[in-house]
């Protein structure tokens, strides 16, 4: 409705200098005010150069004061008044018009960074792939519209011997230096997830990993570093997941009935900060992970994006009941709904990953599988109340 919205509010604009024009004329060649129009001609040009097109401006700019030039003679002006009159006009013209040009130029400039940045933190999380051990998985990711520099948002997947590990993360700030962190975050993940005993011993990885980055980084603080990180671990033999938490955004489990927020238990301190050691942390919070389940792993850029009533997003209420064994499409929808809630400009950078825990094929003697369906949901909905 609001992208709507300035789309019929743009189209009006653009409608706009058929309208002013003649009616800066009409004023200008009123005898009892004769300098009334000269406003709307010095207007007129900045109308056109913003919503069409600088090099646009620039030619109603002539127009105008050729306008202005013809009125003042017929109307026999003296040489000084007509003088005054187009130097007026064609001041405000040519700023209107580089005014014009320096945004449309920032515009363009700030599209190119962005792209680029994109570019680079695809290279840095490239998609995962559509299997990863027994789940299928996706993930997005898109940047800031607000900013062009490149934030920390970051996610990786792994099968390991316990079951298929996940992390969605956040590096404090943006720029080279987050880029930098999440490069070592998902490095270290992606070598230790395997062969880490425990996800607090992952944890303990990673986190060394980032404070030997920062202590690299001579213009930076070591308590700037920090990374909120929300480790998984996904057990499909015993249709559970184990979630430990540094600092970050809780996550959802979704089926075809709700969405429905993790208990995640107690949160930890973020990695990467120096000041404590993940190891010695409490055990993992077990949730109960049923097949025709999802996981929803999201950062801030989620969970905070507002919409024009400045209220948060949340995937409990604004998530539409969505087919939980295609994690593209459950992606895709997320994303979707996001853009709708924020009116397409979002603040901050968004990740997020996707894991589908498919349901077995249901056994025709065994009766409705949404009985089955039924039962996994109210499973769901009952462990998080009692996490809650």
């Amino acid at each position: 409705m609001v992208a709507r919205g300035g789309r019929r509010l743009e189209w009006l604009m653009r409608l706009l200098p058929a309208v002013v024009l003649p009616l800066a004329v009409l004023l200008n060649v009123m005898d009892s005010v004769p300098d009334l129009g000269l406003p709307l001609f010095a207007a007129t040009p900045l109308i056109v150069a913003t919503f069409f097109s600088p090099r646009a401006g620039a030619v109603m700019a002539g127009i105008c004061l050729v306008v202005v030039t013809v009125l003042d003679v017929v109307r026999g002006r003296s040489l000084v008044e007509t003088t005054v009159d187009i130097l007026a006009v064609g001041l405000v013209n040519a700023i209107g018009v580089w005014v014009a040009h320096v945004a449309r130029q920032r515009e363009t400039d700030l599209g190119v960074a962005r792209r680029i940045a994109e570019f680079a933190q695809n290279a840095v999380l490239p998609r995962p792939p559509a299997h990863v051990g027994k789940l299928r998985c996706d993930a997005r990711y898109r940047p800031a519209l607000s900013e062009a520099q490149v934030g920390g948002d970051f996610y990786g997947i792994a099968a390991a011997p316990s079951g298929v590990r996940a992390m969605i993360g956040d590096v404090r700030g943006k720029g080279v230096e987050a880029v930098a962190a999440v490069a070592v975050a998902v490095g270290a993940f992606r070598e230790h997830a395997e062969d880490a005993e425990s996800l607090a011993e992952l944890a303990a990885r990673i986190d060394r990993a980032l404070v030997r980055e920062d202590h690299w980084m001579e213009e930076t603080a070591v308590l700037e570093g920090f990374s909120t990180v929300l480790l998984a671990e996904v057990d499909t033999a015993t249709d559970t997941v184990r979630l430990l938490n540094f600092g970050h955004t809780e996550p959802y489990l979704v089926t075809a009935e709700r969405v429905v927020r993790a208990p995640l238990g107690e949160s930890w301190l973020p990695l990467g900060s120096g000041l404590g050691d993940p190891r010695s942390v409490g055990p993992p919070k077990e949730v109960p992970f049923p097949p025709g389940t999802a996981l929803l792993l999201l950062t801030d850029g989620v969970t905070e994006a507002r919409n024009a009533e400045r209220r948060f997003f949340d995937p409990e209420l604004h998530m539409p009941p969505t087919a939980t064994d295609d994690p593209v499409l459950l992606a895709d929808v997320l994303v979707d709904r996001v853009g709708r809630w924020t009116g397409g400009a979002r603040q901050d950078d968004m990740a997020l990953l996707v894991l589908t825990h498919a349901a077995a094929e249901p056994d025709p003697r065994l009766g409705s599988s949404v009985r089955s369906a039924g039962s996994a949901a109210d499973g769901i909905g009952g462990s998080v109340s009692d996490g809650k």
